[in-house]
Formats: C-alpha cells, structure tokens, sequence
C-alpha cells in the first residue's frame, strides 16, 4: 500500500511539473488574457513585470506578463509575451502574493473599452481592454455577445491609426468604405492568411465593421470582419447584402448615418476604435466617387497579389 501510495504521489508531481513548464511558456495570443473576465486589474513593477488578476469560471487567476512593449514586425519578441498563469510558481518571475506595485494612473491616449489601465515607472502604458470581438456577422448583437474578451496591451507613445474614407459603390446605390491600420507611420497588414481570410502569421489583423441602427437590426450590429492587406494596410468593404449560405443579409446600411471600427492593436499595442459617419446615398455623383477611387488607386499601387480592395462603379 505504501507502495502505490508513492507511485501516486510521483505522478502527481510529474504531472504538477509539466504543468508548470507549460504555464511559463510565450504566448501565442498575445493580447488575449481570457473570455468572460470579471473583477479584472493590473499591477506592475520596477521590473517590468505586469500581474493580471480576474474572476472567470468560479475561481480568481493571478496571471504574469513579461517580455514585450509595442511592435516590430522584424522583431518577433515585440509581437507576444511571455506570461505565467501560475501567478510565480512555474516562472520565478515574481509572485502574485508578494507583489510590489508600483505603477502609476494611467495617463495615455484615450481607448475603447478599458477595465483597468497604468502607467508604469519608466513611462509605459499597460491595460486592460474588455470587447465582443468575435460577434457572429451579418447582425450580430456586440451589447448582448456572450463572449468578450479580455485583452492585454503594454506599449509608449501613440496606439495605431485607424483612417476611413466612405464613398459609394454601384453608382451610388450602396455605401462602400476604404480604411488603412498603420502603426507607427508604417502600414499593418498580415503576410500569412487563409482564403476566407484568417489570420495565420500572427502578424495580420482583422477590422469589426459595425453599423447603428441598421437594415440588420437596432442598435449596434456586426456587418462583418475585414482583413488589412499588402501594400498600405488597407481594407475595403461595400455596405451590399451579402449571402450568408442561408439567404441574404441586410446591408448594413445605418438609418442615423453612424458606423465604427474596432481592430485589436498590432503586437502587444492596445485595441482602437473609429466611429463615422458614412455618405448618405443621395449625395451620389460621379465626380465625389471618383476621387475616392482614384485614392483606393493609389494605396494599392503596382502590388498584384491578395487585397480586398475594387473600385466598384
């Protein structure tokens, strides 16, 4: 008996140590914190080391985060950080029961969808953004989503851009847009991608397109996700009802001329929004759609390969 009573104990310390060495791994979502986080916040230390605390499925995480402020494209640590979900105890890092923090209020640009937010001592910015990322297309409802999702940033000076320019398409009988995502002056698009334009590299990002008060619903609604592509970070999307494999949706097209854009922040900079307002469709004329147009031109240039971006007359 005491026999068995050792061999047990063994693989539960095995088990305990695997456990560990996965905990203190990089991760490979690197804003992603969790779904459905309450009671969420953020500390930091001299050390650059950020602790994560929240409620999720009954119980209360204690999370570390290191290793990336920003990002590069050419440095692949800026992208993602390392964390320790055990709060210390894998890593040795630091330990969440011990913690000495000393950030500061936050005192950075102004973001969408912030829980919990700081300013560290060397001038970095860490937070907490909270959001329905993944509401289903074609009417989705963000304000009643189930799931929404925690997200971490660390980065200095100015989050990324996000540029729109409404304009028409089919002579005028659809609202279309053209928006570009740059970060730090440069554009940001994804390398690696599948042909229903999943993200496979890391690197790319996906814009929410959401109308108010819509052919699709009242209130805020999801019309659709839109990949940044090669060579200006550039996406492009015409408000038409589209086949979703069941019928027709709506268009998208705002009764009270409101629209907004939500995209999470290139590496490990925080998630932005725009809200605008569209062009009304009886303000259509071929002179205003043309120089839209000739802008759409110009962001793709010469690049031959994958873009989402026609000019639709």
């Amino acid at each position: 008996m005491a026999q068995i009573r050792t061999h047990t104990m063994l693989i539960i310390l095995l088990i305990i140590s695997v456990i560990g060495m996965i905990a203190a791994v990089p991760s490979h979502a690197s804003e992603l914190v969790d779904r459905n986080a309450t009671r969420s916040r953020i500390q930091v230390n001299n050390r650059g080391i950020a602790l994560v605390t929240y409620r999720a499925r009954g119980s209360r995480h204690h999370v570390l985060y290191w290793g990336a402020v920003n990002a590069n494209r050419s440095r692949p640590s800026t992208l993602e950080f390392s964390h320790d979900r055990s709060g210390g105890w894998s890593s040795g890092v630091a330990d969440w029961q011990h913690f000495d923090n000393t950030c500061k209020p936050y005192s950075g640009p102004t973001l969408p969808y912030v829980v919990a937010a700081c300013t560290a001592h060397d001038g970095s910015h860490w937070v907490l953004q909270k959001w329905a990322r993944l509401t289903p297309n074609y009417g989705g409802n963000p304000g009643t989503y189930r799931i929404r999702e925690l997200r971490l940033s660390h980065f200095t000076g100015h989050a990324a851009v996000l540029k729109v320019t409404p304009n028409w398409s089919w002579h005028g009988q659809y609202m279309h847009i053209v928006a570009t995502l740059t970060y730090r002056g440069k554009p940001w698009y994804a390398v690696k991608f599948t042909s229903s334009g999943a993200v496979t590299d890391k690197i790319g990002r996906n814009v929410t397109i959401d109308s108010y008060n819509s052919d699709m619903g009242s209130g805020w609604r999801r019309v659709n996700a839109i990949l940044t592509h090669r060579p200006s970070g550039q996406m492009c999307f015409g408000f038409t009802p589209k086949n979703t494999g069941s019928g027709m949706s709506g268009s998208g097209y705002s009764s009270v001329n409101r629209y907004r854009l939500t995209v999470p922040g290139p590496g490990v900079s925080p998630d932005i929004q725009r809200v605008f307002s569209g062009v009304k469709l009886e303000d259509y004329t071929v002179d205003a759609d043309a120089i839209v147009n000739d802008y759409i031109r110009s962001l793709i240039g010469t690049w031959t390969g994958p873009h989402n971006c026609q000019t639709i007359n």
